[in-house]
């Protein structure tokens, strides 16, 4: 009970008493921010740099589909709407393992299958595609850490409450 009540006064209450939003907790600041470096991964996509492989099309696929998920989540639970769907807090877990796991495939493929035989060219400019490549491989990482973190801190908040 103590550490749910810890929970409550750290992640919860605002000094002057008034309960934060999800988007101010731990998880809502996550989700927020796999969507942020999806938008970013979309800014960087160009048709031609995956159009013509299937591998990179799954990479692609897996950014849009735990975008729009990561969205789903976030408009449901600030509309406080997660009371209609039962087992929703385990519901987001599973789908965070998925999208770690899923975020992990194309962590390998993407780099793999764009920078085969792809140097960067001597004439790149700034900003050219071939650092649009660079861009995406990036924020692929940094979001396959996120969604790794959201896992492990909403199972530790999950399975720590219902323990109690």
């Amino acid at each position: 009970m103590q550490i749910l009540l810890q929970h409550v006064t750290l992640n919860r209450l605002r000094p002057s008493g008034q309960i934060r939003g999800f988007l101010s907790t731990p998880p809502g600041i996550m989700k927020m921010l796999e969507t942020f470096l999806a938008c970013l991964i979309f800014t960087s996509l160009e048709e031609r740099q995956y159009g013509h492989s299937p591998e990179l099309q799954w990479c692609v696929a897996v950014y849009s589909l735990c975008f729009i998920l990561a969205m789903l989540i976030i408009l449901l639970t600030v509309g406080q709407l997660t009371s209609l769907l039962p087992f929703f807090d385990k519901m987001v877990i599973v789908y965070d393992i998925l999208a770690a796991v899923m975020y992990l495939t194309a962590m390998v493929i993407w780099p793999l299958f764009s920078f085969r035989n792809n140097q960067r060219p001597p004439n790149c400019g700034y900003l050219c595609s071939w650092d649009k490549l660079v861009m995406v491989t990036v924020m692929t990482i940094l979001n396959f850490v996120v969604y790794v973190l959201d896992s492990v801190y909403s199972m530790r908040l999950v399975l720590s409450v219902s323990a109690q």
